[in-house]
């Protein structure tokens, strides 16, 4: 007889952003009878879990598996004090399925991610700030990059590097954090998801240098604060995209607001991270740094900054989804079998789709969606 696991019930309605009263409306149920389906004093039947798979849309394979929600702790998504539980039930939650699916398919398509330099190079005490910008050189090292002049992509040194990248699709408007990752997560393949939103390039680059901080620096140790941890991985961010050498070689105590706009260009870097590095490597005083702002503010760059950065999208997890469930070797455009991906991986094929930034084509039987 098959078993369904009733902790999957709440794992559900945190991804949908529902409460148990509305499950139960929706499926028709009465909500105590939910109440006793999750504690085990009623059995998790067959028609039940077909009932709430059809309801939810999740595949009822999705209520056979194993595993919990993550504990918000575990992860680096930061949230302001006046955030509403539910987007922040919905972020953890759908960061908790793409982590199961990864190391699913990871299990299916062994050999395309390698990221056990990540280990070699994480710090098991405290580092210092000269620690710091020497881990920043060591990844660029890792990666076979340069150890001076820009990281022209981003996103693609960090999949060649094995580590996953998504955008989640949960709507989040009110959260102070870009990005999550789950650094404690040793022996689990290393994931950075973000919120894209309307993102700029550049934010996006640094939210993607700030969770790797945090994989890196907090994979063996916790810092006692969880601003001290902010902080770390904001300098490591810093040092790895604009390392202490250019930055030295490239800013002067008076550099224009003018000047920084036009390294933005080059680097990818904001506006306001530039200035941040500058100041905290004393290029700048303290009084720059806040004439400098000053005069962002006045321009209104604070909320807008001139000079594009394109946004950089993701391969990894869309190469690994054609790997596993694809038709062909075509990695650009795959077309994945939609039954087969959502009867093994147990999330709806949209959920995956828009994980792989909307680049897969189901495939029914013989026919394309």
């Amino acid at each position: 007889m098959t078993e369904f696991n009733p902790d999957r019930i709440s794992l559900a309605l945190s991804c949908l952003g529902w409460t148990q009263k509305e499950l139960a409306m929706r499926a028709e149920i009465a909500p105590a009878r939910i109440t006793n389906l999750k504690t085990g004093r009623h059995p998790f039947t067959e028609q039940i879990a077909e009932r709430i798979s059809f309801i939810t849309g999740f595949p009822i394979t999705f209520y056979m598996m194993s595993g919990e929600q993550f504990p918000v702790d575990q992860l680096t998504f930061r949230k302001q004090a006046g955030m509403r539980k539910i987007p922040l039930n919905q972020v953890v939650g759908e960061f908790t399925l793409l982590s199961e699916s990864v190391t699913t398919l990871a299990g299916m398509a062994s050999g395309i991610t390698d990221w056990n330099w990540i280990d070699m190079i994480s710090p098991r005490s405290t580092p210092r700030l000269t620690d710091v910008e020497r881990i920043a050189q060591d990844v660029r090292t890792c990666w076979n990059v340069s150890e001076h002049g820009p990281i022209r992509n981003m996103t693609r040194s960090l999949e060649r590097g094995g580590i996953i990248t998504a955008p989640l699709m949960t709507p989040v408007h009110d959260a102070k954090g870009d990005g999550i990752t789950r650094p404690g997560a040793t022996g689990a393949e290393p994931i950075i998801a973000y919120l894209p939103g309307e993102k700029t390039g550049d934010r996006l680059r640094f939210t993607l240098a700030h969770e790797l901080g945090h994989l890196i620096l907090h994979r063996h140790r916790i810092p006692t604060t969880r601003q001290l941890a902010e902080q770390e991985a904001n300098i490591f961010a810093g040092a790895l995209l604009f390392p202490r050498e250019d930055a030295l070689a490239s800013i002067r105590p008076d550099t224009t607001l003018d000047e920084y706009a036009y390294m933005k260009g080059g680097w990818g870097i904001s506006i306001a991270a530039l200035i941040m590095r500058s100041a905290n490597l004393g290029i700048i005083s303290a009084e720059r740094k806040r004439s400098l702002n000053i005069q962002r503010s006045n321009r209104g760059w604070r909320i807008h900054e001139p000079v594009h950065v394109p946004v950089e999208q993701p391969i990894l997890l869309k190469q690994m989804v054609a790997a596993a469930f694809g038709d062909s070797t075509d990695y650009t455009h795959p077309v994945v079998g939609k039954e087969s991906l959502e009867g093994f991986l147990g999330i709806p094929f949209e959920m995956m789709n828009s994980w792989c930034v909307n680049t897969l084509t189901a495939k029914v039987g013989n026919d394309l969606l």
